[in-house]
């Protein structure tokens, strides 16, 4: 590998470190995974290919989550007028998130907000355009990510997305999982019908979602039939709330510990 402040990283150099990085994440060893990674810090702002594979480390969460918070606002700063990277970035604030914490506050680092910002200042300055897809899905992530304080632009990312592709089951799906963590359960079930209808093969995501849903919304017969086919044993009408999180099954069978 080539030394020095200016040195060009291969192909190769890049695939072998990125999978090094994540082997040592997955492992637990984030510390050694954060050593590993300082080709690519140096490297990024002159190579997009280093750029991106940072992004696909953070992505696998194969750093500590503070680490990888101040990487994703590195690629930003140098890369500010690059659409794929920064679409991508959005995409990224999921993994240094705990999206599972319905109630936690808003997140202190400032890569949150200045991406939701970002991207919809793209969004609108390339609407209509091919590109606007990918930017939405970036600014979409980025507002979900700012607890609910920016829930109007991702609802109006998520619902956008579902007009410029209707045939595409995934974002009708997101859509779904916005409402069902917003407990708005009945657009949730109409969103979780229509990714369903899109999809080839029934998708246990798409389920768990669905069934949540219905059975928030008290639509009896759609849970019903989702956890049939799910092969859950169910008790209907007794739903459990812990939180924000809704759930319709008891006790261990619930097919969704994060729902």
């Amino acid at each position: 590998m080539s030394n020095g402040p200016n040195a060009v990283l291969t192909s190769d150099e890049i695939d072998a470190i990125a999978r090094d990085v994540v082997a040592e994440g997955q492992a637990g060893r984030t510390s050694a995974a954060w050593q590993k990674i300082q080709p690519f810090r140096k490297a990024q702002r002159r190579q997009t290919e280093a750029a991106m594979a940072l992004l696909w480390i953070v992505d696998q969460q194969s750093l500590a989550r503070e680490d990888a918070t101040d990487v994703l606002s590195e690629i930003a700063d140098a890369h500010e007028d690059n659409i794929d990277l920064l679409s991508a970035i959005g995409l990224c604030l999921e993994s240094v998130r705990d999206i599972d914490d319905l109630n936690a506050p808003p997140p202190e680092h400032p890569i949150f907000q200045s991406m939701v910002a970002t991207l919809d200042r793209l969004a609108k300055l390339h609407d209509g355009r091919p590109e606007q897809e990918q930017i939405l899905r970036g600014l979409a992530t980025s507002a979900r990510m700012m607890a609910r304080q920016m829930d109007a632009i991702a609802e109006n990312s998520l619902r956008k997305l579902t007009e410029i592709d209707p045939r595409n089951s995934a974002h009708q799906y997101n859509l779904g999982l916005f409402y069902k963590t917003r407990g708005r359960f009945a657009e949730g079930v109409a969103a979780g019908l229509a990714a369903a209808s899109l999809q080839r093969e029934v998708i246990d995501s798409t389920e768990w979602n669905l069934g949540i849903c219905a059975t928030g919304a008290g639509d009896a017969e759609t849970a019903l039939d989702v956890w049939k086919r799910m092969g859950q044993k169910i008790e209907l009408g007794a739903v459990r709330v812990t939180g924000r999180r809704v759930c319709g099954l008891q006790g261990e069978t619930c097919p969704a510990a994060s729902c």
